[in-house]
């Protein structure tokens, strides 16, 4: 997934890793955010598979930077990947759902200590995207953008009723 994300932000034209992965944080962190080793070893195996380029370009006072472009053949490859019908099922990976998985270890009043900051956080990042939406809600262009932030607020807003529930029965027993 994180070769089509990069592809996928090089459409936008040359750019370097830096600036990557600013516009990956302020576009679409809610539903990817690399680290920087990541995205730049990512780049560098785009380049490799010819599916990316590279250029250095010197700056007076400031040091080079590199520019990415996607290929031809990239735009292709990532094209493909737009239109391929079945994708995978998405994974779940929680460090959160893990350590509560194991909750039978601890104390129940830290499990839902827990909980309740787990809801709180969630509630702070549901805040920012709502926020978000409302901005790009005004902008014909994205649309799409738009639809995809709303599902990361349906997921935040399900997080929020499940944390609810689970409280509500360690409550219970």
């Amino acid at each position: 997934m994180t070769s089509y994300a990069v592809l996928g932000l090089l459409t936008s034209g040359e750019i370097t890793g830096y600036d990557l992965l600013k516009q990956a944080k302020l576009k679409m962190s809610y539903i990817w955010e690399p680290t920087k080793s990541h995205v730049y070893r990512e780049l560098k195996r785009l380049v490799t598979l010819g599916l990316a380029t590279e250029r250095d370009v010197a700056q007076e006072h400031r040091p080079d930077k590199r520019l990415f472009t996607i290929t031809p053949s990239g735009l292709e490859q990532f094209k493909q990947w737009l239109e391929k019908s079945e994708l995978e099922p998405e994974s779940v990976r929680s460090p959160f759902l893990l350590q509560f998985f194991f909750g039978t270890q601890v104390d129940r009043s830290l499990l839902i200590l827990r909980l309740e900051k787990y809801r709180e956080n969630v509630r702070a990042e549901l805040n920012l995207l709502e926020d978000l939406g409302t901005q790009l809600k005004a902008k014909t262009e994205q649309l799409i953008h738009y639809l995809t932030l709303r599902a990361a607020v349906h997921r935040r807003n399900s997080l929020i009723n499940w944390t609810d529930e689970a409280i509500q029965a360690l409550k219970a027993r």
